[in-house]
């Protein structure tokens, strides 16, 4: 009985302490669609470098008596501020933090002439419904989180200079940070970010109305699976899955629709283009799409290094496959399970020790008899069932 005990112990764990504290980072550098490849190192220090010298510049332009000496001089200071924009758009992606030390203060910003001011950052304040992405790879070492805040004034992926927030696709936060251009990067501060309202309610029981769209590229309209395949694997063996794994309370209904050709090519990894057209394309085939609650874009290999990605649940929740690494139930559950709000099933690995507060190595994908970890294909641990 002690054996069992400690065996549901360590699992319990593993879904639950780490799958809720480390859910990764978001890796994108502006409002864009691509999600990223593993990223390139970079000189954080060139950005407090052009940081200085833009306000050396400035104080040169200012220093300007004549209107032929301001001219002069605003040239350099209009390319130091371009520059060091270029630098600053690379850090939110792989430093955020650095992107908060070395950020101008509001009276620096408003002193500056109105020709360099679209080449700087601004004061942030915003507030909408926060979109969660989760990217899984072949190699889990490139996984990452994307997360987006949808708002009145347009759609910012959003970086976080400290932890990353444990929270889903759906709920309406208010933000405080810096923003440049399409990017907002979230101060550390725990009040830099507060949610308004939580995520609508799961949605996770019961038949779960969903629309596998299948569609292929101007360029390479190939069909590498039947319909029939598809439907047998989505409302077959995937609903099989959920069937069972949910002790009888979840099931995969609805259709499946296509192939459609669309006008992106495979030559780009724009998942929102992709899936902007997929919806025109089935909506057009007479698919009524706000009858689904569930949205499942499949299409050939193209250059987007993942096998799949999906949102952490949403209403309706949408997941991209492509077919490079195979359409199964591997893939299929396992972006539809991030779909009903689950993050991965990590593990905890303390070597001979029963009890330890240090020394332990987490693994994002450790749990090996979960589909949410290793992917073998095992049900979901206890913590991701509750």
């Amino acid at each position: 009985m002690n054996l069992c005990v400690r065996f549901l112990f360590v699992f319990l764990v593993s879904g639950g302490i780490l799958s809720a504290a480390g859910h990764g980072v978001a890796r994108q550098a502006d409002a864009g669609s691509e999600a990223r490849e593993p990223f390139r190192a970079i000189d954080s220090a060139a950005a407090r470098d052009l940081t200085v010298k833009l306000l050396a510049s400035r104080s040169v332009h200012a220093r300007a008596k004549s209107a032929a000496d301001k001219a002069l001089t605003l040239a350099p200071l209009v390319e130091i501020a371009r520059q060091r924009q270029e630098q600053m758009l690379d850090l939110v992606d792989l430093d955020p933090a650095e992107v908060l030390r070395v950020a101008l203060p509001a009276g620096t910003r408003e002193r500056l002439p109105a020709e360099v001011r679209p080449y700087v950052e601004d004061t942030a304040d915003e507030e909408g419904e926060i979109e969660v992405l989760h990217v899984d790879h072949v190699d889990a070492a490139d996984d990452h989180y994307l997360h987006f805040l949808n708002t009145p004034r347009g759609r910012y992926s959003l970086h976080f200079a400290g932890a990353v927030p444990d929270i889903a696709t759906g709920a309406v936060v208010s933000v405080r940070g810096v923003r440049l251009g399409g990017a907002i990067v979230v101060a550390g501060r725990p009040e830099a970010m507060s949610a308004k309202a939580l995520a609508v309610v799961p949605n996770t029981k019961g038949p779960q109305s969903t629309l596998a769209i299948l569609v292929n590229f101007s360029n390479a309209p190939s069909q590498p699976y039947s319909v029939a395949y598809a439907q047998n694997v989505l409302f077959g063996t995937t609903s099989a899955f959920d069937h069972e794994v949910s002790y009888q309370q979840t099931t995969l209904t609805g259709a499946v629709a296509g192939w459609f050709t669309i006008a992106a090519t495979s030559t780009s990894c724009d998942f929102a283009a992709i899936a902007t057209q997929a919806k025109a394309a089935a909506a057009a085939a007479g698919y009524v799409l706000s009858s689904y609650s569930r949205l499942v874009y499949v299409f050939p290999s193209n250059t987007c290094g993942w096998w799949g990605l999906g949102t952490v649940g949403g209403n309706p929740s949408q997941a991209w496959i492509h077919t490079k690494y195979g359409f199964s139930v591997k893939v299929v559950g396992h972006e539809l399970g991030h779909n009903l709000g689950l993050f991965h099933s990590h593990s905890l690995d303390c070597g001979w020790a029963s009890v330890a507060a240090t020394g332990c190595s987490a693994s994002e994908y450790g749990d090996l008899f979960d589909l949410m970890g290793s992917n073998s294909g095992g049900h979901y641990n206890a913590f991701q069932k509750e």
